[in-house]
Parts: C-alpha cells; sequence; structure tokens
C-alpha cells in the first residue's frame, strides 16, 4: 500500500491565498490616511476673476446708491469726530478757567485787604487784576453781575436769606462768591444771599 506524498509548505500557502488579506499598505489596499483624504471634500474656491461677473449682479443705479451713502457715512462720521475733539477742548480749557477763578477769588481779596492804599505794591496788584480780567475777558470769560438782581437759579446759588425789610424780596442783596460765565455757559454759579419773601 503507498502511502500519499504530503505537499510543500510553500504548495499549501498558493492554495490559501485566496485567504490571505493583504497588510496594509501593501499592494491591493489603500492606507487609511489615503482614504481619508479622498473622503474630504475641498470647499469651492472663488477666483478673483469670478467676482466681477458675481458682484455685476447689482444694477448701475444700485451700486451708485451705495457708493452715494458710502460717502454720507464717511462725511457724517468725520463731523461726527471733528466735533467730539472741539468738545473735549473746550471742555478741558473750562476745567482750567474753573480752577483759575480760585486764584482770581485770592487775588481779589488780597485786593479788599488793600483798599485804600497808594503804595506801589497795592497799584501792582490792581494792574496784575486788570490784566487777569482782560485775559478771561479775551477767551469769552465774564463775570455774572448778580447784585441786585432778581434771583435766578440758572446763574445764581442761594447760600443765605436775608431778613431785613428793607430789600425786595426775591432780590440778590450781596455776593459772597462771584459767578463766571464763558460763552453764554455758567462756568460757576454766583453764591448770593438772598432777600426773604
Amino acid at each position: 500500500m503507498r502511502i500519499p506524498r504530503r505537499k510543500p509548505r510553500h504548495h499549501y500557502a498558493e492554495d490559501r491565498s485566496e485567504e490571505i488579506s493583504p497588510a496594509p499598505g501593501q499592494a491591493g489596499e489603500e492606507p487609511d490616511e489615503q482614504r481619508n483624504a479622498e473622503a474630504v471634500v475641498e470647499p469651492a474656491i472663488v477666483s478673483p476673476a469670478n467676482l466681477p461677473a458675481e458682484l455685476a449682479v447689482l444694477s448701475v443705479e444700485e451700486w451708485a446708491d451705495k457708493y452715494v451713502r458710502l460717502l454720507a457715512d464717511f462725511d457724517n462720521f468725520r463731523k461726527r469726530s471733528r466735533e467730539e475733539a472741539e468738545r473735549r477742548a473746550q471742555a478741558q480749557k473750562n476745567a482750567f478757567i474753573v480752577d483759575l477763578l480760585g486764584v482770581v477769588d485770592n487775588f481779589e481779596r488780597a485786593l479788599d485787604a488793600a483798599a485804600g492804599s497808594d503804595s506801589v505794591l497795592a497799584e501792582g496788584m490792581r494792574a496784575i487784576d486788570r490784566q487777569m480780567r482782560d485775559l478771561l475777558a479775551a477767551h469769552g470769560v465774564e463775570p455774572i453781575d448778580a447784585l441786585g438782581k432778581p434771583f435766578d437759579p440758572f446763574y445764581h446759588e442761594a447760600a443765605a436769606l436775608s431778613e431785613d425789610p428793607d430789600i425786595v424780596p426775591g432780590t440778590v442783596c450781596a455776593v459772597i462768591q462771584g459767578g463766571w460765565m464763558r460763552d453764554g455757559e455758567v462756568l460757576r454759579h454766583a453764591r448770593v444771599v438772598v432777600g426773604k419773601e
């Protein structure tokens, strides 16, 4: 009796070739990265050459209207910016003048103390006082005329009431601290004594 011979190992492997799957990266199968890259859909890129055609959807009249509106918006922005800059400059100037008014008040007290004196020092102080007032007037700053006027809360601040029967009720009979205005705007209210009603 003859014993059948076993096939060589390499022949066995050839018979099972259909069952053996190739490793990733070998011929016959694409790597996962390559398959993922192919699955990604690239976004459409608009070429600059296509822009005029797309923008041509608007008519000439619509483009002209957009252009006019853009110019108007820019002109308004420029005006607002200029007005805002001027407003800030005026506010800073007013703040400086209000601080300077305290110096003017102290100088007036010094002049009152030197009233009636004919000394050279007193004359020099009066000259400086006139110079300061002229400088304030050059910048539109002027004192508020309050004495003897009817009390007006827009210009005056009532610091006290007088019960003197000779004073007309509601009238300013004394000024404790002078008030100042600049170009029609009150910088500092006048602190006054008002006749009691």
